[in-house]
């Protein structure tokens, strides 16, 4: 079958981030909490292979532990490596 060939830039709007406290393990009393994400977007050029991977880092600014999942609106052209993990309090992770 014939690929895609077109430059995107995906927009930190096109990730869903999923996040919930650590400590609360039922889904219908876990919320949603704003993390910082860096970059706010990134470009990817299909004529420029080095776009095809970036890394996109995620802070939790928060003083207890959160429970993270990356959604995409897209996700058969785009993936993340290990979408999905705890991130201790006020620390990052690099995905």
């Amino acid at each position: 079958g014939e690929h895609c060939r077109h430059d995107a830039t995906i927009n930190a709007a096109e990730w869903s981030w999923r996040l919930r406290c650590a400590r609360c393990m039922d889904e219908h009393i876990a919320g949603t909490l704003p993390v910082f994400v860096f970059p706010g977007s990134i470009d990817v050029i299909f004529t420029q292979p080095h776009t095809h991977k970036q890394l996109v880092t995620l802070y939790n600014p928060y003083e207890f532990p959160i429970s993270y999942r990356v959604l995409c609106t897209a996700p058969k052209k785009y993936s993340v490596i290990e979408p999905r993990g705890t991130l201790k309090a006020k620390c990052c992770v690099d995905m």
